[in-house]
Formats: C-alpha cells, sequence, structure tokens
C-alpha cells in the first residue's frame, strides 16, 4: 500500500466518530490529485471534507479516522457522518473517470481501514447507495463496475495481512462513557474529557487502546442513567449530554449552542441572533428535490425541484433545522419547503448567502 501522507484539517470535522462503515466516494473535479485535495481542505472553511484521498501516485489523509468527516450526512441509511470512513477517489482519467491504478490504491487502503476497525465486507458502500441511488458518486457507468470493486476488495482482504498497529499522537481521541458504557462525549483535549466526566461521574478511556485513562464513577452511578438532554452545535455536532437540564445550559451557554431534549426537540438555543445562516445550493447542481416540512422527505414525496445551475447557483435562509441535514426554507415557487442538503461538494452553509 502506498504510504499514507498527511494533512489534518483544522475545519470541517466531528469531534467523535466510530467507524463501522466504509464509503467511497469520487471528487468530480478533472486531474485534481490528491494532495491538491488535502491542501484545498486544509487552506478553509469548505463546508465539506474526506478522511482521504487517493490518487494513482498518493495517498492523503486530511480527517483523523476517529473524527467524524463531513462525507455523507445523510438520513436515508444507517450510514453517517459519525459511524463512518470516507475515501475520496480522484479522476485522473478523461471524463472524470476513475482510472483502475487510483481504484487499486483505494482497494488497498480500503482493505487495511477495514482489517484496521473490523469493518465487514458487508459494511462497504458507495456514496450512491448511501444517498438511496440520488447521487451517482462513484461515477462508475454501471453496477457491474461497482461489484467488481467490491470482489477486488475481498480478495485483497483475504489476502492481505495488515498491521493495524498504526496510531499516532494525533490520532488519540478520549472517550467518556457512563458506567453503563453509554458513550456521552469524545474530545482530543483530555481536560474537556475530564471536566464532562466529573460532571457524569463517568469513565475516561484513551481511543489508542481502549484503556481507562480516569474514572468518576462513584457506586451511585453505576445504575443506568437516563441522558435527558443534549448539546450540539448548530451544524450538528454533539458537545455533551446530560440528565440534568442545568448542566447542560452551563454547556450550551459557553458555546453558543443548543439543547435538545430526548425526543430531538430544541429546548433553548443559544444560537446567536445571525440564526442557522444560509444554505448554498451549487451551480453545478442541475436538480435539487424539496419536500414537505415535516416529511418523509424520500423521493416519492417530493413536492417539486429546485434548479441551482439555471440560475448560478441558489442561496436561501435556514429557517429550521429539522433533523441531522434536513432544513426549513422558504422558495418563490413551492413556499416553506423542506430540503437534505448533506455536507458535501454541492452545498454549503455560511452566514451570508453566496448566489
Amino acid at each position: 500500500m502506498k504510504t499514507i501522507q498527511r494533512k489534518i484539517s483544522p475545519y470541517n470535522h466531528y469531534d467523535y466518530n466510530n467507524p463501522k462503515f466504509l464509503v467511497f466516494h469520487y471528487v468530480g473535479a478533472q486531474s485534481s490529485t490528491a494532495a491538491n485535495n488535502a491542501t484545498y481542505f486544509f487552506n478553509g472553511d469548505r463546508q465539506a471534507s474526506a478522511h482521504y484521498f487517493v490518487d494513482d501516485n498518493e495517498i492523503w489523509q486530511s480527517v483523523e479516522d476517529l473524527c467524524g468527516a463531513w462525507s455523507v450526512g445523510n438520513t436515508k441509511t444507517e450510514v453517517n457522518n459519525q459511524n463512518s470512513i470516507n475515501i475520496e477517489m480522484c479522476c485522473m482519467g478523461t471524463n472524470l473517470l476513475v482510472t483502475e491504478t487510483t481504484e487499486n490504491n483505494a482497494i488497498e487502503l480500503g482493505a487495511y481501514l477495514m482489517k484496521k476497525y473490523n469493518i465487514s465486507m458487508a459494511n462497504v458502500r458507495s456514496h450512491y447507495d448511501v444517498t438511496d441511488k440520488c447521487k451517482l458518486c462513484p461515477n462508475f457507468a454501471n453496477t457491474e463496475r461497482w461489484n467488481t470493486f467490491k470482489n477486488k476488495l475481498q480478495a485483497k482482504l483475504n489476502n492481505t495481512n495488515i498491521s493495524t498497529n498504526n496510531s499516532t499522537s494525533s490520532d488519540v481521541i478520549y472517550r467518556v462513557k457512563l458506567a453503563n458504557g453509554e458513550q456521552i462525549g469524545a474530545f482530543r483535549n483530555l481536560d474537556s474529557a475530564k471536566n464532562l466526566a466529573k460532571i457524569n461521574k463517568c469513565n475516561v478511556y484513551s481511543s489508542v487502546d481502549n484503556g481507562l485513562v480516569v474514572s468518576y464513577v462513584t457506586n451511585s452511578a453505576v445504575a443506568i442513567k437516563t441522558i435527558n438532554y443534549r448539546v450540539k452545535r448548530k451544524n450538528g455536532e454533539q458537545l455533551g449530554a446530560f440528565n440534568s437540564l442545568d448542566n447542560a445550559d452551563t454547556l450550551a451557554k459557553a458555546n453558543q449552542a443548543i439543547i435538545y431534549d430526548s425526543n430531538g426537540n430544541v429546548v433553548k438555543s443559544y444560537v446567536p441572533d445571525t440564526g442557522l445562516g444560509y444554505l448554498n445550493l451549487k451551480p453545478h447542481m442541475s436538480s435539487w428535490r424539496v419536500y414537505p416540512v415535516d416529511g418523509p422527505y424520500t423521493i416519492n414525496y417530493a413536492v417539486g425541484a429546485l434548479a441551482p445551475a439555471q440560475y448560478g447557483g441558489l442561496s436561501y435562509k435556514i429557517l429550521e433545522k429539522k433533523s441531522a441535514d434536513v432544513y426549513k426554507i422558504k422558495t418563490e415557487r413551492f413556499g416553506v419547503v423542506a430540503i437534505y442538503a448533506p455536507r458535501d461538494n454541492d452545498s454549503s452553509i455560511t452566514e451570508n448567502p453566496i448566489y
């Protein structure tokens, strides 16, 4: 396998990821190398990200494995940004094609990650699968090539003895867990993990060897503890989970975040008056479906489609976040609707409209 080169972006990732799925994509930009992409995502807030970029010659890592990337943001299947590792294959062939060499390099990387995190072939996906066949990614011309890809991956997995002892100090994530094993937070900073663990009488574990770092569990905390409130940033990143509203309120206020109850309803928001920002649909998208405000958010229930390409891109003020990557907006043609916009290269969220 090619040596993994690293340029870890400070932008667009979650502090937690529990890799259960492996998702393959293509970058959708002609002849943009793995190094080009790693640099692009390193240098600014792109409102999207991926763990790895692969081309004919190199592999570059942009997001730590144990941090979620803004790659799929999906509500249609069981795969999401915080249970998957995402590999982007560069388009080194003509007409945005993924070459066989790039494909083989991605397969070797995929086999290595599957061994490292015990990911089964049943949990290997394309972005096309994850979006319930709404987005052609990778742009394989037919299902035969994807099936061949998976067969090659299985063969590589069977025949390759891969060492999984490749953690570096920057991979370390400190996980905060209740006495019953439920994880309520994950941090790169040990002090932050300890603070949350103290409040909730939890254990702190290191991701390197799952070793116990420190325990604040008391005999009274051994019983299963109910989580009533979760604190999340406006982009959906969870900061903590509490059974006490006062504790949740303290964390939310300090981070200008939102408190949700156990049913996912907003209890209180400390997001500044600038609101949730603007959803920008990029001009290369010819069509984008919209749905009834309260769902279902599936193709059969679409009430219409917007046309970003026709207008050089479209921007809408976000009126409400309905669920993960589903937003309430007001359009001229369809009125108030919901739109599914995962964190990828087709859309962005900014404080001010772009288009």
